[in-house]
């Protein structure tokens, strides 16, 4: 008896030595193994000596990642710190797409948002007036986020995301405008990707002779703003000073001025002059975007490719004469 309680003690002890140099996670386990001491000269039964030795085995082969359980280690227990990538940057699907005018289409997918795995079967969309959403307004740029949380929540907003596609702890899935006559516009979809916005079709195009500014006398005053998908430009308006567009984002740009003169004279664009009751062929030669000089009755299209700064103002200048409603700029961001 004495030999079978010695190799007892000597494999019980072996087995705790090896626990010693495994993971300390046992001490902090949701289920700690103990054990009954044996009192001093009790009778050592196979059944307490088999118990007691399984239990120190299955605890120690438990701690084998081998050996876990599928299913048995929640989110508290993962590293966070070395799987924050993982936890905050994964995005897999949820598409944007426009399906009417004031409705955005979200595909399925997986993503990870604020350390949550959010995982969808099918597709859902988003409108305005939605609960945390931004009023809808015209001419205006809006972003569709998924807000934190282990489901899919999504939110129109105004806000802007940082360069991580966040905002507080709401993850961006992509960014839409809505232009003038207060519809989605076509082609202003841009996705997030790894750090910014994929490129949308940025493009504005005004349309319509109606006379020249009452104190700027060469600036063109147009009927309607056709059309607008980005926020790249803003539309001014004005009796007095003319119409004018500004660019709000640095980068290349296609200027296109169709005029369908009644007289002869000279048409074209203007950027930043400070010229606006002179005539456009006799004004700084720098603040000319487009020009030609044409026969009354004809129809003249013109075009240029040119380098605008954010803040730089866009107007038709011409000098003076009468057009007809086939007179329209246009501007389309290349790069």
């Amino acid at each position: 008896m004495r030999n079978v309680i010695d190799r007892f003690l000597l494999v019980l002890f072996l087995a705790l030595l090896v626990l010693l140099f495994v993971d300390d996670a046992s001490a902090t386990c949701s289920s700690p193994i103990s054990r009954t001491n044996n009192a001093a000269n009790s009778v050592l039964t196979s059944s307490k000596y088999n118990t007691d030795i399984n239990t120190v085995y299955n605890h120690a082969n438990d701690l084998d990642g081998d050996c876990i359980t599928a299913g048995t280690i929640p989110d508290t227990a993962l590293d966070t710190t070395n799987l924050g990538p993982q936890f905050n940057a994964i995005h897999q699907g949820f598409k944007c797409s426009r399906s009417d005018a004031s409705t955005i289409g979200i595909s399925k997918g997986w993503i990870t948002v604020n350390g949550n795995n959010i995982t969808t079967s099918s597709s859902t969309s988003i409108q305005f007036g939605c609960t945390g959403c931004s009023a809808e307004a015209t001419a205006t740029a809006y972003y569709v986020a998924l807000k934190t949380g282990t489901v899919e929540d999504p939110v129109i907003t105004t806000t802007a995301p940082d360069d991580n596609g966040y905002q507080g702890t709401s993850k961006y899935l992509c960014k839409f405008y809505n232009d003038g006559d207060g519809d989605i516009a076509s082609g202003s979809i841009g996705q997030w990707v790894v750090n910014a916005f994929s490129p949308v079709t940025s493009h504005i195009r005004v349309v319509g002779y109606n006379g020249y500014g009452s104190t700027n006398t060469k600036i063109v005053r147009y009927d309607d703003l056709h059309s607008i998908t980005s926020d790249d430009f803003t539309f001014t308006q004005s009796a007095g000073n003319g119409d004018s567009i500004t660019i709000n984002t640095s980068g290349y740009y296609q200027v296109t001025h169709n005029v369908d003169a009644s007289a002869s004279n000279a048409y074209g664009t203007s950027v930043n002059s400070s010229e606006l009751t002179t005539n456009i062929q006799s004004i700084l030669r720098e603040n000319i975007v487009t020009y030609h000089s044409n026969t009354g009755g004809s129809g003249t299209n013109m075009a240029a490719v040119h380098y605008f700064h954010a803040g730089d103002v866009i107007r038709g200048h011409h000098a003076g004469s009468a057009a007809t409603d086939q007179t329209f700029l246009e501007i389309t961001r290349l790069h």
